[in-house]
């Protein structure tokens, strides 16, 4: 049992042995900056929840009406074109 974790699973099984552990992250505090006004809050949940479903939503992009500075930024690169078209 144990040979065969250090042959699928090297890196779990060498992390044992050294014993090196990754402590969960654990976000307890926050600093928020309203202008001049900087605040610490020590309950940040709510805040960190809103923040991330706020920065992680669903973009409405409409590619068709890009300005052409963006069109040539988003234009794929000459050996994906091919590949792309299939995808329209």
């Amino acid at each position: 049992m144990r040979c065969a974790e250090i042959r699928t699973n090297q890196t779990k099984w060498l992390d044992n042995v050294l014993d090196k552990r990754k402590p969960p992250i654990i976000i307890d505090k926050a600093r928020i900056v309203n202008e001049n006004d900087p605040t610490i809050i020590t309950h940040p949940k709510l805040i960190v929840s809103q923040f991330h479903e706020n920065q992680f939503k669903a973009r409405n992009t409409d590619l068709d009406n890009l300005s052409e500075f963006w069109q040539e930024i988003c234009k794929p690169k000459d050996k994906y074109a091919g590949g792309m078209e299939t995808l329209n």
